[in-house]
């Protein structure tokens, strides 16, 4: 049997559910198993996030998912953000995920300079590289499950087949997050997740009701 280590850049699904569905009590065990292979077995998740820093709802709303993610077996760990001050051109201000009223708002601005202040993660990425890197010399897993498009990942994944090449990895891009195509090229297996992806696997006590049919891991 192998061992599957489930890894989810909490941040990246957090980004692509949040103007895209409802559906965003995302149950990731529930998820990944339907994805499992008859040979692969959970042995360990690992959920990498970073709190909003000042909307205490969002603050509340999120302490209660990871708590429902660790009642599923998950490891939860946290970084912080970082602020500043960034100029950019309102035309080139991605207008996909604003309200309505939040376009007519930049359509008045024009061709404006705007000053806003932009809020980066830190430490997530190194944390979540380091408890990869350290389990595959631990010889933990036989296949990465990689929740994330993220570019940065890319190292991390060419280091695990480096220690080990057998080490399968599976990455499965969060609905409307990126994938970075150097992600693309190192990966085993790509799953782009869809809007039905995240309908069919909720978690219990969501704030977006929706019943979930996932059994919880053994790990």
């Amino acid at each position: 049997m192998k061992r599957v280590l489930i890894v989810a850049d909490g941040y990246n699904i957090y980004c692509g559910v949040q103007h895209s569905t409802k559906r965003k009590w995302l149950d990731i065990c529930g998820l990944v198993q339907r994805h499992l292979r008859r040979d692969e077995a959970i042995v360990r998740m690992l959920y990498f996030t970073t709190m909003h820093p000042s909307n205490k709802s969002k603050k509340i709303t999120h302490a209660k998912y990871i708590k429902e993610l660790k009642r599923t077996g998950f490891e939860a760990h946290t970084g912080r953000f970082s602020s500043k001050i960034k100029t950019i051109n309102s035309q080139k201000i991605k207008t996909e995920d604003l309200s309505e009223i939040e376009k007519d708002l930049l359509q008045k601005l024009q061709n404006t300079e705007l000053k806003l202040e932009m809020n980066e993660e830190k430490e997530v990425d190194v944390r979540m590289a380091i408890e990869i890197v350290l389990a595959a010399e631990r010889a933990e897993f036989d296949t990465l499950y990689l929740i994330s498009g993220d570019g940065d990942m890319v190292p991390v994944i060419q280091k695990i087949k480096e220690i080990n090449p057998q080490i399968t990895c599976t990455v499965m891009r969060p609905l409307k997050a990126k994938l970075s195509y150097r992600l693309k090229a190192v990966a085993d297996k790509i799953v782009l997740l869809n809007k039905r992806d995240y309908a069919n696997n909720q978690l219990p006590n969501s704030p977006y009701p929706k019943k979930s049919n996932s059994k919880k891991a053994s790990v």
